[in-house]
């Protein structure tokens, strides 16, 4: 199975801090079903600056845990936020959630791991 996250710069913040690593995590996966429905409705709205603007609040967390998604996180924020709302971003926009969610769920099993 492929992983979708390094944790590295996680882990060297921790200062070997186990609990301090599964609480940054869980901040994130615990807080993921909001964000996918906020990015959903956005999108049914056809809200291009609201979806850039969730976009650039998760960016910095996907770009500390290194989710190989965050190159997309990223290029998506920008297209959104100037505005545009096309059936290829969109398409991209679906599909990146589906990566997201395979990220949060991986990082969850990880996180059950942690002693």
């Amino acid at each position: 199975m492929a992983k979708y996250y390094d944790l590295t710069d996680v882990f060297l913040m921790s200062g070997g801090d186990n609990k301090f690593v599964k609480d940054l995590v869980s901040l994130f996966t615990d807080s993921f079903a909001e964000v996918k429905r906020s990015l959903t409705d956005a999108l049914n709205q056809s809200n291009a600056q609201e979806i850039g603007n969730i976009l650039h609040k998760i960016k910095p967390t996907a770009q500390l845990f290194r989710l190989h998604v965050a190159k997309d996180v990223k290029q998506l924020e920008s297209a959104f936020k100037a505005g545009i709302l096309d059936a290829n971003l969109s398409q991209k926009l679906t599909a990146l959630l589906l990566e997201l969610e395979k990220c949060v769920e991986e990082l969850i099993d990880f996180v059950n791991g942690l002693n």
